[in-house]
């Protein structure tokens, strides 16, 4: 009963301070359109639970949250405190200082013996504050293979808003829509829109949220079914939590035939949840359902075996992020005047005896990574801190520095003296940065909420001219302006080549700018351009003749796609059988590629690529955009079976 998305009321969490926590409407809120907000004034708010019957068993409160501080003396801070039969207990939660623009998900341990929660935060400024959002309980398991669920017994501790996911033996109850029967076993859950529907709520998501576990030291895997069957179905996602963020990490859109189907999925290094999402149904005859859900991690022969690695390769070099520490290592070609290395030299590193293994000194960073990407005369990396930097050749702003001048191929260039790309406030859900592709010479930045900038020689940039940027002082932050890519275009992947740049959308389309026959669009050299221009940008710029995208890549002057069914397609170049069609003839245009495409992947294919989207959840309208909570203290609560995990307490809103 503590899970609670604020879109109708604040549940069972009540004010028991002096300064009240009140509820915000944005369209800025993490899940929906209402979230709590504590703002306005300089001491403690206070939130606390209805009291509840000691916890048996470990549980585990997942919330989105934001700080905002202005004071690095005196910074902005959020705990969370349980009650025991000893009183009031801290250590459960705390962050303190600026948490920066987008939201930030908490997995807080709830140990056994508990009795109520409060939320505590400090405030040192008015203009200070702390926003909540997404609050969902669930089971605490000790590894991934603990939230395996067949739904035969119950939900094993997963857990949704309102109860929208419910348990379901037998025919789904509907001709068009629905199993006639489990995937496996008697029992299997599914989305219940009804409630949606006839209650006319604006509920756009419908996440089905894990049992929280460890991080997972290693890559591990996640098998389940699904049923998708009917027009208008919507989208399936599975999500995983790491980094204090949800992404994607395998989606089906449509209906996928009256027959269950199974998916095995890879999970990265420091998974800590899943989730099922649910969106874009079109009415209540739209049955998602899901089933037998199986994760386990591979074991380890030997701890040298859990250090997995991320690789890159530019034009004639490598890079090689290693995932526990986040330190980083390259290799290859140095190159005169480059220093993509990172090195502070020019030399060839890895034609020697004696330059690789433990001799291969550790790139300077200053901080750990979590992504490397390799061009092809520059190396960036994005930082733990979601931001990133360049080093390499920068002639033409490739590297976003403000200067033409090569980063790392001189000594006292790398570590505090890198200069982190600044790409500047943008919107509050557009601040971090989830991917960057650089290319020759230039460089493209994926940030949350699907939006693109680049940087470097004009031409390639997409912004409807020939001006360089990143070359010169003043350039890059706010006045780096995003593409426009178009009506309704969220980008989910960017992959660059040595003239070209494409950018797949959460809706499996793709579009592409720049130069070359890598674009797709019928062009017949690397001189033939689209978005050096006006008007050639936007919902000007056609998307692909393709089916649904799930993953793009390109080369020197071509580009391929995974597509939804398991194909490849490629175009471009191909002089050397790049585009593996069996000829060395190139296709410049997606269309000269129909019917010539390889099915080297197998039948099914997982998307790799994770992002978050959220519908919009309207509700009446308030004339300063905020509601307040109750102000009464916490009365004990007698919870009854599931109840602590179950939807929150129905209520008319103030």
């Amino acid at each position: 009963m503590l899970s609670c998305s604020f879109e109708v009321d604040t549940c069972l969490w009540f004010n028991t301070g002096d300064f009240l926590w009140a509820e915000a409407e944005s369209d800025q809120a993490n899940d929906g359109q209402w979230y709590l907000l504590a703002t306005g004034a300089s001491g403690a708010f206070v939130m606390e639970s209805l009291h509840f019957n000691e916890t048996r068993t470990q549980k585990a409160l997942l919330f989105a949250y934001q700080l905002k501080s202005w004071s690095s003396t005196s910074p902005t801070s959020l705990e969370m405190e349980y009650k025991t039969s000893a009183g009031w207990l801290t250590g459960a939660f705390e962050q303190t200082g600026d948490s920066g623009s987008s939201w930030k998900y908490a997995v807080v341990k709830v140990p056994e013996g508990t009795v109520g929660l409060r939320l505590l935060a400090r405030l040192s400024a008015a203009e200070d504050a702390v926003k909540i959002d997404a609050m969902v309980v669930v089971d605490a398991v000790q590894v991934l293979a603990d939230a395996a669920c067949s739904f035969e017994d119950g939900f094993c501790g997963w857990s949704s808003y309102l109860d929208y996911w419910r348990r379901r033996t037998g025919d789904s109850g509907w001709e068009t829509t629905g199993p006639d029967t489990a995937g496996f076993g008697d029992w299997y859950v599914h989305l219940d829109l009804i409630n949606r529907f006839t209650r006319l709520l604006t509920v756009e998501e419908f996440a089905l949220t894990s049992p929280a576990f460890p991080a997972t030291a290693s890559e591990s895997y996640v098998e389940f079914a699904y049923h998708m069957l009917g027009s208008g179905i919507g989208t399936l996602e599975l999500q995983y939590l790491r980094g204090g963020d949800w992404w994607r990490r395998w989606s089906r859109r449509g209906s996928q035939e009256d027959a269950w189907q199974q998916a095995k999925v890879t999970l990265p290094t420091g998974t800590e949840a899943l989730r099922f999402l649910s969106s874009g149904a079109v009415s209540s005859e739209c049955m998602v359902a899901v089933d037998s859900v199986v994760g386990w991690q591979p074991a380890q022969s030997t701890a040298r075996g859990q250090q997995k690695l991320s690789l890159c390769s530019g034009g004639w070099h490598n890079c090689a992020l290693l995932l526990a520490s986040g330190g980083v290592k390259c290799w290859g070609a140095g190159g005169e005047l480059q220093g993509r290395l990172g090195y502070g030299s020019e030399a060839d590193v890895g034609s020697g005896p004696g330059e690789m293994g433990e001799h291969l000194p550790f790139v300077d960073l200053a901080a750990g990574a979590t992504q490397v990407a390799c061009g092809f005369w520059h190396s960036c990396a994005v930082l733990e801190n979601q931001s990133f930097t360049c080093w390499g050749a920068g002639g033409f702003g490739q590297l976003g520095s403000g200067s033409g001048a090569p980063v790392g191929d001189e000594p006292g260039e790398m570590g505090q003296n890198l200069t982190l790309v600044a790409l500047g406030s943008g919107a509050a859900d557009v601040s971090d940065v989830l991917q960057v592709a650089p290319g020759a010479w230039h460089t493209c930045a994926l940030l949350r909420g699907g939006r693109v900038k680049c940087f470097g020689y004009g031409a390639f940039l997409g912004l409807g001219d020939t001006e360089d940027r990143g070359d010169v002082p003043g350039e890059m932050g706010d006045r780096l302006p995003f593409l426009d890519l178009g009506t309704g275009f969220i980008a989910v992947q960017l992959t660059a080549g040595r003239y070209h740049t494409c950018a797949l959308s959460n809706l499996g389309t793709v579009k592409c700018w720049g130069c070359s026959l890598g674009v797709g669009l019928g062009f017949t050299s690397e001189t033939d351009c689209v978005g050096d221009e006006p008007d050639e940008m936007g919902d000007q710029l056609p998307s692909l003749e393709l089916d649904e995208a799930l993953q793009i890549s390109a080369g020197s002057e071509h580009t391929c796609v995974v597509l939804s069914g398991g194909l490849v397609k490629c175009w471009g170049r191909n002089q050397h059988g790049q585009l593996g069609h069996g000829f060395s003839r190139r296709l410049p245009h997606v269309r000269g590629a129909s019917g010539r495409v390889a099915q080297v992947l197998g039948s099914r294919v997982v998307r790799a690529v994770g992002t978050r989207q959220h519908g919009e959840c309207r509700g009446p309208s308030s004339t300063d955009g905020r509601r307040l909570v109750p102000h009464r203290p916490p009365k004990p609560w007698r919870a009854t079976g599931d109840s602590w995990q179950g939807s929150h307490l129905r209520g008319a809103r103030r």
